[in-house]
């Protein structure tokens, strides 16, 4: 499934934009979406409809791949808007408690699925500021179908 827009805590620059995580690029080692340094930087893509996700798949960076730990990834109805409080308005896809590892693929799985318009990588910085930045998300689910009734006489 392909997000119709994404956007972040905030933006480390105009050139690490939260779209670049959602682009398909994962060759491109400085493709990247960036943070400024929050206390719980977060990543929040947009479906623009109800979807059920059924995998997400993060590209970590390969460069300061350390970064990329305790994270929380949810699937919502709507995106957060703190960054100085973790997000709990959704529903748990699965965390990242490791520290990833240059260019680490991580996958997370969810079996039936959950439902939700968004999907949400957030960062615990366990009071600290700190970056959230990766190379490119990817989600796997469908497009939630209204059901339609029709009759005739």
């Amino acid at each position: 499934m392909e997000a119709v827009s994404a956007s972040m805590s905030s933006e480390f620059s105009t050139r690490f934009t939260a779209e670049n995580c959602i682009d398909g690029e994962i060759t491109d080692t400085s493709d990247y979406c960036s943070t400024g340094a929050d206390r719980v930087p977060w990543l929040a893509l947009d479906f623009g409809a109800a979807v059920t996700v059924v995998r997400v798949v993060i590209y970590n960076r390969f460069t300061d791949p350390d970064r990329f730990k305790n994270a929380d990834i949810w699937v919502a109805d709507q995106a957060p808007v703190s960054t100085e409080q973790m997000f709990t308005g959704g529903q748990l896809l699965g965390n990242f408690t490791g520290t990833a590892a240059a260019g680490e693929v991580i996958t997370l799985t969810s079996s039936p699925g959950l439902g939700g318009s968004f999907v949400i990588v957030q960062i615990n910085g366990q009071g600290k500021n700190t970056f959230l930045h990766l190379h490119e998300v990817t989600v796997w689910g469908y497009i939630e179908s209204k059901s339609t009734t029709s009759t005739t006489t």
